[in-house]
């Protein structure tokens, strides 16, 4: 016997290329889209990132953290150290994986199924 699979938001069978929660959960931290977006076009320096996002020191750094937890980010130079993260000499690239959830993210459905349980602006 196999074991039911539990309820999926939207109340549909997941597709292979669809995000997973651990995604989801990504994309809804502060910035981390913006920041992305940003690192999609060239490396940037922490100031850099903030200058282009607007975003609060604590803000960025929290983002960079996640990104960098789903190995989506790294330093340049590389094996950096978390302490140096204000030096303006590190910058923050995109790796492979970073490519990817770019994919993922940038695409109208990941965006709904995202922010699909907020109620609309206007109606």
């Amino acid at each position: 016997m196999v074991a039911e699979q539990p309820p999926q938001r939207g109340g549909g069978t997941p597709r292979a290329d669809e995000p997973g929660e651990a995604l989801l959960s990504l994309i809804r931290e502060p910035y981390v889209s913006e920041i992305l977006a940003v690192l999609d076009d060239q490396p940037h320096s922490l100031t850099g990132l903030r200058r282009a996002t607007g975003s609060p020191r604590r803000l960025a750094i929290a983002a960079l953290r996640a990104l960098a937890a789903h190995r989506a980010v790294a330093q340049e130079p590389a094996g950096g150290s978390w302490d140096t993260i204000d030096d303006e000499r590190v910058r923050f690239r995109l790796t492979p994986t970073g490519r990817k959830l770019i994919e993922h993210v940038f695409q109208l459905d990941s965006w709904w199924s995202t922010y699909a349980m907020y109620p609309p602006f206007f109606e």
